[in-house]
């Protein structure tokens, strides 16, 4: 299509082509994305094309933003938002609104992530109308902006109105569900509503079973979140099958960080009916722990789950290879400055040297994540983390 744009030697036409090709590379993650895009604007240039020009500054600002070069991103955004100064186009203006909404969400600046979602939904209603499979999405992506900003309420009107949206254009077994049913499951699970967060995720999952496959990494992740979802709803044969499932599911990449915390937690879920097969399940948790290295040791989540599954599950924390994995825990949370998982890591350090019978010890790790506690800013972790000190102080007898 492109060399047959260049052969009529028709600028317009060239542009065009340019822009679907390279919009095409971008979504499929192809690095010759970037040459592409960068050909459209400087044809585009060159012409005069100040649509066009628009256009591809908006692609290229969303391509560098999703590869994290937020230098870059930033720079053709300033020249997308000069080009629109005098753009008649609500499509084009709207396109970049979307992806400002995105790049600040990736860059941190969640305000402004916020206000660019919330302009970008105006515009969408105005020029699409409410009932628009774009307009859910657009509702979708400002609730996961709410839910990280922990704005719960909020959150959950937009993503209930998202999944309703979807489901009158779709069908209630659309996959176009997924992202906001998880995102839901997550406010539900943050406002104390366990079991309907247990039961969102497990829709959530069919429906990506359903288009993914039964075996896919997005799948396979999944299954772990569902097992904590059922073990804090407290369905423990419900978590056990999750975890089960997780466990048979073996894909590239590994993913060993999200393989030991089910491991761990089945170790506590079998602890009463099956100790041949916590034993087991054991000795491939320590296995695994040389093997989880890299972005997944650091990363915040896959922390936290681990460190709450060493407080949860009723697994022997005497063994020599707990002491490790807590210290690597606690580095890595250190190095990222999770205050909420550096707590966790802690008071399951305080487990760990009150089953050893070292309570003095026992109860400075308890004293350092009190002190760490204040500061915590999210009110979801500090709920989740008050429980995890009230469960501690139950258990050791120490305060």
């Amino acid at each position: 299509m492109i060399e047959r744009a260049r052969a009529l030697d028709y600028p317009p036409l060239l542009v065009d082509a340019l822009i679907v090709h390279g919009e095409a590379l971008r979504q499929g993650w192809d690095p010759a994305a970037r040459a592409t895009l960068h050909e459209a604007y400087r044809v585009a240039e060159l012409a005069g094309y100040t649509r066009a020009r628009a256009r591809a500054a908006i692609l290229l600002m969303g391509l560098e933003g999703e590869s994290q070069r937020f230098e870059a991103a930033m720079v053709w955004a300033m020249i997308a938002g000069a080009l629109l100064l005098n753009n008649d186009d609500p499509a084009v203006a709207l396109a970049y609104e979307r992806q400002l909404a995105k790049l600040s969400f990736h860059r941190g600046d969640l305000d402004e992530a916020e206000r660019a979602a919330r302009g970008a939904l105006a515009s969408g209603r105005l020029i699409f109308g409410d009932q628009h499979p774009e307009v859910a999405s657009m509702l979708s992506n400002l609730g996961a902006i709410l839910l990280v900003l922990d704005r719960g309420a909020e959150a959950e009107e937009v993503l209930r109105e998202c999944v309703a949206r979807t489901e009158a254009n779709f069908g209630a077994d659309h996959p176009l569900l997924a992202n906001p049913l998880q995102n839901l499951s997550a406010v539900y699970q943050r406002s104390g509503r366990l079991t309907l967060a247990a039961e969102t995720v497990a829709r959530e999952l069919q429906l990506r079973e359903a288009s993914l496959g039964a075996k896919h990494p997005i799948v396979r992740d999944r299954l772990a979140f569902l097992g904590f979802g059922w073990l804090e709803a407290g369905d423990e044969g419900a978590a056990l099958r999750a975890f089960e499932r997780h466990l048979e599911i073996e894909l590239e990449p590994p993913a060993p960080a999200l393989r030991l915390v089910s491991e761990l937690a089945r170790c506590g879920l079998l602890a009463r009916r099956d100790p041949a097969g916590q034993r087991g399940a054991c000795e491939r948790a320590a296995a695994l722990i040389e093997v989880v290295s890299g972005d997944e040791a650091r990363d915040p989540v896959i922390l936290g789950v681990l460190a709450d599954a060493l407080i949860s599950a009723r697994v022997d924390l005497t063994l020599p290879w707990i002491e490790e994995l807590l210290a690597r825990a606690l580095a890595s949370a250190r190095v990222i400055d999770s205050p909420a998982v550096e707590v966790t890591a802690l008071l399951a350090e305080a487990r760990r040297l009150r089953a050893s019978g070292r309570v003095s010890e026992a109860r400075r790790a308890i004293e350092a994540a009190r002190g760490r506690s204040s500061a915590i800013t999210s009110p979801h972790e500090r709920r989740r983390v008050a429980a995890a000190f009230e469960q501690i102080a139950r258990e050791t007898e120490l305060r």
